[in-house]
């Protein structure tokens, strides 16, 4: 130890010195190291003498070592802690922290220092760096506007770039701004986000929210966000203080929104009947706020064609309006004009210069008015409506956002127009039929009531006879008005009449009413129902006549009876005349022409001649009707006399002279008009509420199946399905359908391929032609004919076939079916056309926010994909002035941005970048080219580092360069791994010393210079003996501090141009040029005395010796291939001989090494030529003279090299890895034999069978014995495995374990060879084995030497104290049996008794071994 080295004042002190895991240094005042624990010597390779050697300083880092001694001298008065960089032997530089403090050590001011390894914690500090730049350069990158908001202060405290240029603002207003940013928010919007806000106090980490709300930009626009926010930093007490968000701006999709809001209310404002200028105004209003700065107008068509009127223009100049208003349209008649007469689109950029605006533009300039464009507005029919224009107050033309408003605006305001134009229409209808009632005049009373007796229409003439006002009666019960009210046995008259006609049952009876104060009247009253087309009663028709009148009437009738039957003749309604059992009397010409009979053909026919089939079981209940009611009205359908039916209504009654008055009127063409009627409004509502649906739907799968019902149930479809083409297939999948028969389409193949039978059906000629098919008779068309049974079974009686489109491509079809043929006439064309072009409508917009949602997606991956680069960026203009850093550069280089800002990037330059790199950069730059290439630059605090850096011109759309993108990475400590690898290639890691790939280098150098000069080489194996056992016993980092000293003392005996390497492990080579035999055994003399001085390896001493193994140039080979293998053999000769010592290479080792080599080859191929042999020698017992057992010896007989001692082709077995297989072979065939023998009558034995080292090793060797037992179903106590001592000891916890399993299993063991090891006493009574084998070297001689006379005694004595039976082995002689028996040797084996044997000849041997040990 060093003369500074303190006595340990006890060993527990030192131990926890060296438990530490910190290095502990303890240094005076110079930084001389005093003492040092067991860690540091570990940790920096030096031993403690060493160390103790050496200055603090001499283990800084190079850069380092001039700045050590001030820092200690200020720990000599209190604590200090830093960090800093330490190399150690090995050249390996730590970062390590250092906790210095001042100390009293034997007496003497001095410091203690505790060193801590930070290596790991600074790589992780890095890599949290690299994960801190990337989540910076992805708040630089992301799309969307990120921002950190304070909640106490109310501001930003940061923004991103892209919330900046989003919203016009610099950094520097932004930072300015504070909380004035609330001032950015819609007003509407604040509570919200102040609610939001206070919220955010006891959110969780994990929690986010969103909030969608207004910010105005710098221009003044309003921009719609959606926000989503998540806690980012906490005050003291816990609670958030600030959060982070990103926020997309959905401005565009809150337009949709909104257009599709009002859209929704305008087509409410339609269904509800609001006026039409309110309603277009409401539209033109919705238009507007969608496109600031537009005034909106729409202008209808007067009924002559010509002229147009403002029906809207909320916005426009009212002397504008007024001047336009009543223009007619022609070829240059302004935007608006022109458009109507020309059927199309007139989009004017310039009012002042464009000569259709010659005529109004004095109109339009002076308010502002510069730019219009103006679009038709059509009907179903391509009819010219009106038009809708946009003004604006600047000059240009609609963009693709503007032409979507404007087909938006035409569509709406086609349907409002339509719709006005259609209840116009009926509501003139309705007036046109109230007219035809009061025309009846005062005399007679008729009206409608709903069907629980409320009266919603009445004669107004009759109603003013009666002295009643239509308040006083409509939207009232009938029975509670002034005619009924005064009595109520007549009020419970009528309430019993109007119940029976809402069952269906006429009435008719004489009935008082009060006509005025006191005033009675009787009148004739009806009541009777009015049905549906279903059959339905839907409405009461109440009729009256006052009786006075009624005789008038019938003496009126007798004086015109001549005129009576002009009029029967004549009048356009069939009328018949029937006897009461419904057999014509008479008819008259119409009824004659309307069933295609003469008259004569006619009478004498009966009801059911004339009846449709269906309905003749209904014409026996009708006579009752007719015969029991005053009045009798149903629709029939009759049949002529050619078979053909049509529809007829039918009034019959009882004359008085008991015959039946029927008058027939056909009402197929009401019939057809009504239906007509009912399908357009049926799909009027199947289009509105699919307009609906796609304003509402979400997704395809989710609009597509209410598409069909809505066409079902509102649409009077019987069913409908919509397929899509399947491009591989070219089939047409369902994909959604509703209605009677959509089991059909279970399995339905439908091709668009015109030369397949299913693709000729109406939806692949749809798809083919790319325009809807129309069916109309689907039992008749040729196309259905694949499909009519089908058809037959649902009733579908027409189809239509319309495809549908994506993106302009038909993709998909919507197939309906109806009831009715000829159901799809020119209107109902129309509407379901629109229908599918509204479904494409939505299927481009399912696409577009899908392709949105796509974007976004791959937005937020590109984001996630910036987020994990650690790479630097920057943006200069052209003068290379830096407009733009990133955080990574920030943390790079240490410099702000602030600070860079404006600077040239060659404040950045370290000086050491050759010029030409710079020169080849610009070259490539002005040249419009990229560059790449490695920089040398240096930090803020004047570090140095290495950049790869990539430098690319950005350019404008135009291709005009603007600015430089810069993209660098930090290559340091990559240059520096290269560098160590490099380093490692060559040199062996732990020594230093040249690694094989070094030595063959200058092994081929110098083998040059002596063939050149006749020279002589000498190459030397080292290898260090027992250098495992250091390894196994003290560990790794004792074996490596140990080899490191050893490589150390091999360099000292080493001339200058000698080399020494390291092979691994414990193996060196050494090279040495010019060298001898001679010189070679001086070398080789000096490296063992070198080699077995003592070593201190952390307070062990330990000795140790080395075997070497000489090769010569050129007398032992000439390259280093041979030279190796030459020193190699040598070197394991001299292991053989003892080790410590070294030997050259001879040819008797070469013919050793290449028998060796050819035994090898030959006992791969033994066991499949049956060479081997097992040969077995008994084992005799001392007490009673028997065969107790027998060893089974591997012998191999080679058809060439004759027999081979085992001890020469076991270790070439072991070597090659044959002995499992050999050893596998040997057992299994011992077992076999034994139980043969055992099974042909032979006493039962022991049999013995030897372990190798390989095999005892093998996890699997404990199944293995047990499945050859099993095998051979012979009892585990008859198999005894040998084990010699040295393989026991080589690892004695493993051999316990082992013992154990087979143990375990019943299976013997016992010790080989006894006393040739080390074994210890402690592991030999844990051994599981029952008997110790004596080795023969100390049987030879105990006749003779008394040592091995001891040896044996003893042996068997210990083995008695342990319970242990002994054998001896190699017994040849009486004398020798004589000692055994008399020291008490339970066994012995050997040539005294018998030789090894073949199988059957120790089957002979022991048939007869009883009677022979008897004699002896």
């Amino acid at each position: 130890m060093g003369k500074n080295t303190p006595p340990d004042k006890n060993a527990d002190f030192r131990m926890i010195f060296d438990a530490i895991s910190d290095a502990i240094f303890i240094v005076d005042s110079t930084g001389q190291i005093l003492n040092a624990n067991l860690t540091a010597t570990l940790r920096y390779g030096y031993s403690t003498d060493e160390l103790m050697q050496m200055n603090v300083s001499d283990l800084a880092a190079p850069q380092l070592r001039d700045e050590i001694l001030p820092r200690l001298h200020k720990a000599l008065d209190s604590a200090e802690q830093f960090e800093w960089i330490h190399r150690c032997k090995n050249g390996n530089e730590l970062q390590v922290e250092i906790y210095s403090s001042p100390i009293i050590y034997l007496g003497e001011r001095a410091i203690l220092s505790s060193v801590r390894d930070i290596s790991r914690r600074k790589k992780l500090e890095s890599r949290l760096q690299d994960k801190t730049h990337m989540l910076e350069r992805i708040l630089e990158t992301e799309p969307g506007t990120v921002y950190i908001f304070d909640l106490p202060e109310q501001k930003n405290i940061y923004v991103n770039r892209h919330w900046l240029t989003a919203f016009g603002y610099t950094h520097e207003e932004a930072q300015a701004m504070g909380s004035e940013v609330l001032q950015l928010f819609h007003p509407d919007d604040l509570p919200a986000i102040s609610a939001k806000h206070a919220a955010w106090k006891d959110a969780s980490n994990e929690e986010i929210r969103s909030i969608e709300y207004r910010i105005r930009d710098k221009q003044g626009v309003w921009h719609w966000l959606h926000s989503r926010e998540t806690p980012f930093t906490r005050d003291e007490h816990g609670q958030v203080n600030q959060i982070l968000g990103i926020a997309h701006d959905i401005t565009r999709r809150k337009h949709m929104e909104t257009l599709l809001d009002g859209q929704k209310q305008i087509l409410e404002m339609i269904a509800t009947g609001t006026p039409l200028p309110d309603t277009l105004t409401a539209l033109v209003r919705l238009i507007e706020a969608q496109s600031p700065g537009m005034l909106g107008s729409i202008l209808l068509l007067d009924a002559d064609g010509i002229h147009v009127r403002h029906g809207a223009a909320p916005s426009l100049p009212a002397e504008f309006v007024a001047a336009v208003d009543g223009q007619p349209i022609g070829p240059c008649a302004g935007s608006c004009g022109t458009a109507a007469y020309r059927k199309q689109a007139v989009f004017v950029a310039e009012i002042a210069t464009d000569p259709l605006w010659a005529a109004y533009k004095a109109a339009a300039l002076p308010h502002g008015l510069h730019a219009c464009w103006s679009t038709p507005i059509f009907d179903k029919q391509q009819r010219v409506l009106g038009t809708f224009a946009m003004y604006y107050r600047q000059p240009g033309l609609p963009q693709p956002e503007h032409l979507r408003l404007i087909d938006t605006a035409t569509h709406t305001a086609a349907i409002a127009i339509i719709h006005h134009r259609t209840e116009t229409a009926l509501k003139a209808g309705k007036e046109r039929l109230r007219k035809l009632i009061d025309g009846l005049g005062p005399e007679t009373f008729l009206g409608l009531m709903t069907t629980d007796g409320t009266l919603i229409e009445a004669n107004r003439l009759a109603l003013a006879a009666g002295g009643l006002k239509p308040a006083d009666v409509l939207g009232k019960p009938f029975e509670h008005t002034y005619w009924w009210s005064y009595s109520e046995s007549v009020q419970q008259q009528l309430r019993a009449a109007i119940e029976r006609a809402a069952l269906g049952e006429s009435s008719r009876y004489d009935v008082q009413v009060r006509a005025a104060e006191n005033q009675f009247i009787i009148i004739d009253f009806s009541l009777h129902p009015l049905r549906d087309e279903t059959g339905k009663v839907e409405f009461l028709v109440p009729s009256a006549n006052v009786i006075t009148e009624r005789k008038r009437a019938e003496v009126a009738l007798q004086e015109s009876e001549a005129r009576y039957r002009l009029l029967f003749e004549y009048t356009p309604s069939g009328i018949v005349i029937a006897d009461p059992e419904s057999y014509y009397l008479d008819a008259n010409e119409s009824m004659c022409r309307m069933l295609g009979y003469t008259r004569d053909e006619l009478i004498g026919l009966h009801a059911s001649d004339i009846v449709f089939q269906a309905e003749i079981q209904y014409i026996e209940p009708a006579l009752q009707a007719i015969k029991t009611e005053n009045h009798y009205l149903r629709e029939w359908r009759l049949r002529r006399k050619d078979g053909s039916t049509f529809a007829a209504e039918v009034t019959a009654t009882t004359m008085p002279d008991g015959n039946l008055l029927g008058i027939i009127r056909d009402i197929t063409e009401r019939k057809l008009a009504e239906a007509q009627v009912l399908r357009l409004t049926q799909l009027y509502a199947a289009l509105s509420q699919c307009n609906q649906a796609i304003v509402r739907c979400a997704c395809e799968a989710e609009l597509l199946p209410q598409v069909c019902r809505d066409a079902v149930v509102f649409g009077g479809m019987k069913m409908a399905w919509i397929g899509m083409l399947d491009e591989a297939s070219k089939l047409i999948k369902p994909v959604a359908s509703f209605g009677i028969g959509i089991e059909f389409l279970e399995g339905i193949e439908v091709s668009v391929d015109a030369n397949k039978p299913s693709g000729l059906g109406p939806t692949g000629t749809a798809m083919r032609g790319n325009k809807p098919y129309w069916c109309q008779d689907f039992h008749q068309d040729p196309a259905t004919a694949a499909w009519r049974n089908g058809g037959a079974k649902f009733g579908w009686r027409a189809m239509a076939s319309l495809p549908l489109h994506r993106n302009g491509v038909a993709v998909g079809a919507f197939i309906l079916y109806s009831d009715t043929v000829n159901a799809f006439d020119k209107a109902a064309q129309d509407l379901l056309v629109e229908m599918a072009m509204d479904i494409g409508f939505a299927l481009d917009r399912f696409d577009n926010e899908a392709e949105r949602r796509r974007e976004q997606d791959q937005l937020r991956k590109l984001s996630q994909t910036v987020e994990q680069s650690p790479n630097v960026i920057l943006i200069t203009d052209l003068d290379a002035r830096i407009e733009y850093v990133n955080t990574a550069f920030v943390k790079t280089t240490g410099y702000s941005s602030d600070e860079v800002i404006g600077k040239n990037p060659r404040l950045l330059k370290s000086g050491k970048t050759p010029r030409t790199t710079y020169d080849s950069m610009w070259d490539c730059l002005n040249r419009g080219e990229s560059w790449q290439g490695e920089l040398f630059n240096k930090r803020k605090d004047g570090t140095e580092y290495i950049e790869s850096v990539y430098i690319s011109p950005m350019r404008e759309d135009s291709g005009q360069i603007t600015h430089y993108l810069g993209i660098k990475e930090d290559i340091t400590e990559r240059k520096y791994a290269e560098e160590r690898i490099q380093y490692l290639a060559n040199f062996d890691v732990l020594t230093g010393l040249p690694n094989r790939i070094q030595l063959a280098e200058h092994l081929k150098y110098a083998l040059s210079l002596a063939k050149r000069s006749n020279g002589y080489l000498a190459l030397m194996f080292i290898d260090l003996d027992r250098f495992k056992d250091i390894n196994d016993t003290l560990g790794h980092s004792i074996g490596d501090a140990f080899l490191i000293e050893a490589a150390r003392r091999l360099q000292s005996v080493l001339r200058e141009e000698d080399t020494a390497s390291r092979m691994g492990g414990d193996e060196f080579i050494l090279m040495l040029p010019g060298c001898d035999a001679v010189g070679a055994a001086q070398v080789a003399q000096k490296l063992l005395h070198a080699i077995s001085e003592p070593y201190l390896i952390n307070l062990y001493d330990l000795v140790i010796t080395a075997s070497i193994g000489i090769a010569l140039y050129p007398y032992d080979g000439v390259d280093l291939e041979t030279l190796s293998k030459s020193a190699d053999t040598a070197m394991y000769r001299a292991k053989q001989d003892g080790r410590n010592g070294y030997c050259f290479f001879t040819a008797e080792m070469q013919a050793r090494t290449t028998r060796n080599l050819q035994l090898i080859n030959a006992l791969r191929h033994a066991l499949e030529r049956d060479q081997l042999q097992v040969y077995y020698q008994p084992q005799v017992s001392m007490r009673d003279p028997h065969i107790t057992g027998a060893e089974a010896l591997l012998r191999w007989q080679h058809p060439e090299f004759g027999m081979i001692s085992p001890e020469e082709f076991i270790p070439a077995a072991e070597d090659s890895g044959l002995i499992l297989t050999i050893g596998e072979w040997v057992l299994r065939t011992a077992v076999q034999q034994l139980k043969q023998w055992i099974d042909n009558g032979q006493e039962p034995m022991i049999i013995s069978v030897n372990l190798s080292a390989v095999q005892f090793r093998h996890p699997g060797l404990p199944d293995l014995v047990t499945n050859i037992l099993n095998e051979a179903q012979l009892p585990a106590q008859y198999l005894e495995l040998e084990l010699t001592e040295g393989v026991a000891m080589q690892d004695p916890p493993g051999a316990i374990a082992m013992m154990n399993k087979l143990h375990e299993r019943g299976i013997r063991m016992s010790i080989d060879d006894f006393g040739t090891g080390y074994s210890s006493l402690s592991y030999l009574k844990k051994f599981k084995v029952y008997k110790l084998k004596i080795d023969q070297s100390f049987v030879r001689d105990i006749s003779t030497d008394l040592e091995d006379k001891a040896i044996v005694a003893a042996i068997i004595s210990m083995a008695k104290s342990l319970g242990l039976q002994t054998i001896a082995e190699g017994v040849e002689t009486a004398e020798q049996l004589e000692f055994l028996s008399a020291q008490g040797c339970d066994e012995v084996q050997g040539y005294f008794y018998s030789k090894p044997l073949p199988a059957a000849q120790f089957a002979a041997f022991a048939e007869n071994a009883k009677l022979a040990l008897i004699k002896l």
